[in-house]
């Protein structure tokens, strides 16, 4: 089951021992659709094109792991988000990655896009089985911190 936001738009709360902020209205102008919060995460940049990330998901009572594996650079990118493609070029976590994470005791893969947009990252997470997730990371040296939700 699915548990509320705490707080309102525009705050900052503790989840799972992270400072999230929350920001629906940056949510709901990305997706144009309701959110569905599902958790929090940390990705580390290790070397050879790796990132792990523990992950802290509202269903469950423990963190995750997941591992990413670099696969190619970000597509080309037309039109308003030329300004992003040039943001990605020399940014160490942009990129498309092959990945893998434990969720419900079973292992999961999929593909993860890491997108820089001016301070902040956007991600989405696509696998075989589901429409996919999204989130919003900012980074502090080698590391992403973020929230993400489901479509």
């Amino acid at each position: 089951m699915q548990q509320p936001l705490p707080g309102t738009p525009g705050t900052c709360f503790i989840f799972r021992g992270l400072l999230i902020y929350y920001s629906k209205t940056l949510i709901m102008k990305m997706t144009n659709k309701p959110i569905h919060f599902m958790g929090a995460f940390v990705i580390r940049r290790q070397d050879h094109g790796i990132l792990t990330s523990t992950y802290f998901n509202c269903n469950a009572p423990d963190p995750h792991p997941e591992t990413m594996k670099w696969k190619s650079k970000l597509p080309n990118v037309k039109g308003d988000d030329k300004d992003k493609a040039a943001d990605a070029g020399n940014d160490p976590f942009a990129g498309v990655y092959k990945t893998g994470w434990l969720e419900q005791g079973r292992h999961q893969v999929g593909e993860l896009i890491i997108q820089p947009n001016g301070s902040m990252y956007e991600l989405t997470w696509n696998d075989i089985k589901s429409p996919g997730s999204y989130g919003h990371a900012t980074r502090e040296g080698d590391i992403l911190f973020g929230y993400y939700w489901g479509a």
